[in-house]
């Protein structure tokens, strides 16, 4: 399996989005040992051992330190990798941080996605595009299953 994997990522540029985030470090470790040449954008690490920094995420990839909810520069910088792939994972994740500040989540989770569809769809050529979301919008039904789309919220 890793040596399709190798072959679709090896010397293709993506774009990862949160890439200084928990799950977004661990996708540039995966990324950059499948031979990606790999774009970071995302807010700067908030702890200095945070996960990114213990890996030296900055020597993986090309790392810019960028807002998601800022429509131009995302989009410039879209434009300008001109990706063969993007990983969205850029979100403002914490759930008890969400309702202490809800406008900033919604802004930073739905605009921010709004942004990156929309740099997207601007860009001219074909990129293939995964959105990263967390089950924690799902019920917690206590399942050892994951949890599809169609279940019901309450996170």
């Amino acid at each position: 399996m890793m040596d399709e994997l190798q072959k679709k990522y090896a010397g293709k540029k993506v774009l990862l989005t949160g890439h200084t985030g928990f799950k977004g470090s661990w996708m540039l470790v995966l990324l950059n040992t499948l031979g990606a040449e790999v774009y970071g954008y995302a807010l700067a690490p908030e702890q200095p051992d945070d996960l990114y920094n213990t890996i030296d995420g900055d020597g993986l990839c090309r790392s810019l330190i960028a807002d998601i909810r800022d429509k131009d520069t995302l989009i410039k910088t879209v434009e300008a990798v001109s990706p063969d792939f993007i990983f969205h994972f850029a979100a403002q994740a914490i759930v008890r941080e969400s309702y202490r500040i809800p406008v900033e989540t919604f802004d930073t989770n739905i605009m921010g996605t709004v942004h990156m569809l929309e740099a997207l769809r601007q860009l001219p050529r074909d990129c293939t595009a995964v959105m990263i979301t967390t089950d924690k919008v799902y019920e917690n039904m206590e399942w050892e299953f994951a949890y599809k789309e169609t279940d019901r919220l309450g996170g």
